[in-house]
């Protein structure tokens, strides 16, 4: 499967994005960056200033939080298919 077409499979299958129609869909990716990131790779802190969303096309993302103290704090796992950062694309 190419690039292209895995990359729309991926998106059609992202809840976010389900039942956009094909025309839409390719919008977005013509405007979309894939990026892979290494395992245990930051890909942004809480709080950091963003306009990005973020389409996990493989994989997965811990979200975690950095309490005061130092102590990490898990608050979600997202997998394939999953999204975070769209509040800040509102």
């Amino acid at each position: 499967m190419a690039v292209k077409e895995a990359t729309q499979q991926a998106l059609k299958d992202c809840t976010l994005l389900r039942g956009i129609d094909a025309r839409a869909l390719d919008a977005v990716i013509q405007e979309m960056e894939v990026s892979r990131v290494p395992r245990g790779k930051l890909i942004m802190m809480h709080g950091d200033t963003t306009t990005e969303t973020y389409f996990l096309l493989s994989g997965s993302v811990i979200g975690q939080i950095v309490a005061e103290t130092g102590r990490e704090i898990l608050f979600t796992e997202i997998a394939q298919g999953g999204y975070f950062g769209e509040l800040a694309a509102l």
